[in-house]
């Protein structure tokens, strides 16, 4: 009865010096499972910026383009017109493009009298041509540009646009077709065909 007492109690000794040699290693496995969770931030888009900016003919006023290309191929386009130092910028259109194409504003945008400018937006397979007040303000019909490619397809003019170069008098535009070539008056939305030299 003696041994099996002394048994009994040695069993218990070796369970508590055993528990507390694996202490540790228990406590180990314990704050292994009730660890706080790992936040993964999410990585940043990266964005390439580009300005651009195109002065009038007397040097007064600016046209500035500021587009913005993140990494699945998107470009947005915003532009703004401004005196030349920059003061008094009015926000004027703004578009975003998919791959293959872009806004681009031409070295010539602005008419004589600063009264309007145009952009370019170039596409897979053609361009079209947007024409604006340069104050920003909308057209009599409320949109806030002329869209020239539409029009010109609606006068079932049979000839094909070829380039858009530029003003020649404060509001035509002047139009260069696989024929003749054409004014565009932005007062009265119309074409006027040249008389071919």
């Amino acid at each position: 009865m003696k041994n099996r007492g002394f048994v009994i109690w040695l069993i218990i000794v070796v369970i508590v010096v055993l528990f507390f040699l694996n202490y540790k290693s228990l406590l180990g496995l314990v704050q292994k499972n009730y660890s706080s969770p790992i936040v993964v931030q999410p990585t940043p888009t990266t964005v390439a910026i580009e300005d651009k900016e195109v002065h009038s003919l007397d040097g007064t006023m600016k046209v500035i383009m500021k587009s913005k290309k993140d990494e699945s191929g998107l470009t947005t386009y915003s532009f703004f017109t401004a005196d030349i130092s920059g003061k008094n910028e009015k926000y004027l259109f703004a578009r975003t493009v998919g791959q293959g194409q872009s806004m681009v504003i031409p070295e010539n945008s602005w008419s004589p009298d600063n009264s309007y400018l145009f952009l370019r937006e170039n596409k897979s397979d053609f361009f079209d041509i947007l024409v604006f007040k340069a104050s920003g303000e909308s057209f009599s019909d409320g949109k806030e540009y002329i869209d020239v490619l539409p029009l010109f397809d609606n006068n079932k003019i049979k000839y094909n646009i070829r380039d858009i170069t530029g003003w020649d008098s404060p509001t035509l535009l002047h139009v260069y077709t696989e024929g003749p070539p054409y004014w565009f008056d932005v007062t009265t939305r119309s074409f006027i065909q040249l008389v071919r030299r």
